[in-house]
């Protein structure tokens, strides 16, 4: 029987936990749209390039939500072993813990200082 630290070292794995950060990352640029729209519905667009950013914003939800479905295929469909340094060259703490299989929110609270300030940039 496999332990979670064996399943961890395992690219079916990874790309679950890939597909389940994109999936919800697509989420939250479906919220955005959404919050943005109902703000733009009662100021009305000013620009044609206002419409064209908001649809780069649809791509990019969309794009997240094809990676997920893609990500999640592949996870059913390979097991290979994983080197341990793949997470060296990430950026994002949240990306990292995605290849070492730790928790991690990916939520907005993961921008949330502990002094409740919010964290945009």
């Amino acid at each position: 029987m496999k332990t979670a630290a064996s399943e961890n070292k395992f690219l079916r794995d990874l790309l679950g936990r890939i597909s389940a950060h994109l999936d919800e990352l697509s989420e939250e640029v479906k919220a955005i749209e959404l919050a943005i729209g109902d703000e733009v519905g009662t100021i009305g667009l000013q620009t044609s390039g206002s419409i064209k950013r908001l649809q780069s914003l649809d791509f990019l939800r969309q794009s997240l939500a094809d990676l997920a479905l893609l990500s999640k295929n592949l996870s059913q469909k390979h097991d290979v072993a994983l080197t341990e340094n793949l997470k060296d060259n990430l950026r994002l703490d949240v990306t990292r813990t995605l290849v070492t299989g730790a928790q991690f929110s990916t939520t907005l609270d993961r921008f949330q200082k502990p002094n409740g300030d919010v964290e945009l940039f």
